[in-house]
């Protein structure tokens, strides 16, 4: 045999060996049912008994503003997060004349937005306002509030897709798409789960503005969408009175809208969490 022929056939018997033998397959992240993904979450926070115990919910702790574009500085007050029920109310308090507070609350039938001064909101209050079908749903403040749609989406009524893994923050997360039953249309959200803990770690408010039309041809190229997302990030998870809930909230806003943009941090630690304690009525209600 010539040594051209061997060379063939050492090549045709390498071949017969590779196809011998099962190609192998990428693994993929199994598919989640999205129900499923909420019961492992809610399992996470605490026994069901111990959620529908929860009548109250009073977080107190520090805050901090930070502008970090569109502006600069950064402010330290008190915070507090009360929620019973469907209502809640957060409130951050500044020593400042010119920021006095940050205020929002839903009184189960109407969601209100301070202002900071007569007639004029904060950005994140500007955004709450407008899309104020977020404070109605329970979804801010995440577990914190005893309005969490996750504990009660057969009354919600609220569409969930999960969409595989994905990352917030810079870390993995299963995400789940979250469409309310009703209301802000345009508003896309997000819900993101740890993978290891299905802790609920993250939610996205994401809306995109389209550019309005120029009024002349030469200036359509400079016309951009405007793009606004509230991330809220939930962090520092320790166990109060048999439910496991995070300590630290902070909400990102970022919001760029024409040649502008925006971008501020509220951050709160809770110092201290403690249920079924009593809640004044009127707390629900701004004055």
């Amino acid at each position: 045999m010539t040594a051209q022929k061997k060379t063939f056939l050492g090549v045709a018997l390498f071949y017969v060996a590779l196809l011998a033998f099962p190609a192998p397959t990428l693994s993929k992240e199994p598919k989640l049912d999205p129900q499923d993904l909420v019961a492992r979450s809610l399992k996470a926070v605490g026994a069901p008994e111990k959620l529908a115990a929860r009548k109250t919910c009073i977080a107190e702790g520090n805050g901090t503003v930070r502008v970090r574009t569109g502006g600069s500085g950064s402010m330290v007050g008190q915070t507090v997060f009360l929620s019973e029920g469907d209502k809640f109310r957060y409130d951050m308090k500044f020593e400042s004349k010119d920021y006095p507070e940050e205020l929002f609350a839903f009184d189960g039938q109407n969601a209100q937005v301070g202002y900071i001064r007569p007639g004029k909101r904060s950005k994140l209050g500007d955004f709450l306002y407008l899309y104020n079908g977020i404070i109605k749903e329970g979804l801010i403040g995440g577990v914190l509030s005893t309005a969490w749609p996750l504990t009660q989406l057969e009354q919600r009524g609220a569409k969930l897709q999960y969409r595989g893994l994905s990352k917030v923050e810079g870390k993995p997360a299963h995400e789940v798409r979250y469409q309310m039953r009703k209301g802000e249309s345009n508003l896309n959200i997000f819900l993101y789960f740890e993978p290891e803990t299905f802790r609920h770690v993250a939610t996205i408010y994401r809306i995109i503005q389209p550019a309005p039309l120029a009024g002349r041809p030469d200036l359509s190229s400079s016309q951009t969408d405007n793009r606004l997302e509230l991330l809220e990030v939930f962090e520092d998870f320790r166990e109060e009175d048999g439910l496991t809930l995070p300590h630290r909230w902070t909400i990102h806003y970022t919001a760029e809208v024409g040649q502008s943009t925006f971008f501020g941090e509220w951050e709160t630690g809770f110092e201290k969490i403690t249920f079924n304690q009593p809640i004044d009525p009127k707390s629900f209600a701004l004055q």
